[in-house]
């Protein structure tokens, strides 16, 4: 992981704090606020700048792929937030260098997990057909978690690395050419392994 989020890690050595401190609820949620800054700020070129690096400085600094006449639709609903527990587990992971349960600490994991430290998720355990779509460039995925994490799935059906070295984390939702180099294959893919149905009625 290359985000600026890694810095938050260390934090995460004592989740209660953190808990007691934040909550456990929204962590930057997507509230009427920043729906209305965006609406106010990012139209203009002069503000523009402030609001590309509000998204850029978390998930990467890349901008071919980015619609900026779409700029203020993006801001608004970017972050969309999650649980601030979510983001303690994450940073965990950062902090520990193992994809592991929550961490509680010592006694409360004694009481959940029946051990003292957490235990790693079984990934080799996953029975169904799994695919990878990553870029060089994603600052939440780094190359190297996705290959150790691809040699551990047993039914890795598609490794597919995005051939822009461009491509950022936001890409794969809002990118350019996200359809084509995505949303494409990726549909391809479900309807490959996909059971036949009969076609919906409208």
């Amino acid at each position: 992981m290359t985000s600026p989020v890694r810095y938050l890690a260390p934090f995460a050595e004592d989740s209660s704090i953190l808990l007691r401190f934040f909550g456990e609820y929204d962590f930057l949620p997507s509230n009427w606020f920043i729906r209305l800054l965006a609406k106010t700020m990012c139209r203009y070129a002069i503000s523009r700048e402030i609001c590309e690096n509000a998204m850029f400085i978390i998930c990467g600094n890349e901008m071919k792929e980015m619609n900026l006449t779409r700029l203020p639709v993006f801001i608004s609903h970017t972050p969309a937030g999650t649980s601030v527990k979510n983001m303690v587990h994450y940073a965990q992971m950062v902090l520990h260098k193992r994809f592991q349960m929550f961490d509680y600490g010592t006694d409360m994991n004694r009481q959940v997990y029946g051990q003292a430290i957490p235990p790693e998720y079984n990934v080799t355990g996953i029975s169904v057909p799994v695919a990878l779509y990553w870029s060089l460039n994603d600052w939440f995925a780094d190359p190297r978690d996705v290959a150790l994490l691809s040699k551990r799935l047993p039914k890795l059906v598609l490794d597919l690395q995005i051939p822009d070295p461009t491509f950022t984390h936001l890409d794969f939702i809002i990118g350019l050419h996200a359809k084509a180099l995505v949303y494409d294959p990726m549909m391809k893919l479900m309807f490959h392994y996909g059971k036949p149905h009969p076609p919906y009625i409208v």
